[in-house]
């Protein structure tokens, strides 16, 4: 974790830059936006589940429900 935070004007153009020259990061975001992806359901009921355990108010993981319900 970094000290600071690095300002937008420069952290798009590199992040950019990135995302065009570099595979491995260019497949991390295709994989985190695909809307048929299961790992992302798994984790967002696996939290809701455990907060329903632990009987810890989440409602906006609860209205989102629907979308990544089995």
């Amino acid at each position: 974790m970094l000290p600071f935070r690095a300002p937008t004007w420069l952290t798009a153009p590199a992040l950019a830059w990135l995302l065009a020259h570099f595979a491995p990061a260019r497949v991390n975001f295709e994989a985190h936006s695909d809307p048929e992806a299961e790992e992302p359901r798994e984790i967002c009921r696996d939290t809701l589940a455990e907060a329903r355990r632990l009987r810890v108010a989440v409602p906006r993981l609860e209205a989102a429900e629907p979308s990544f319900a089995r």
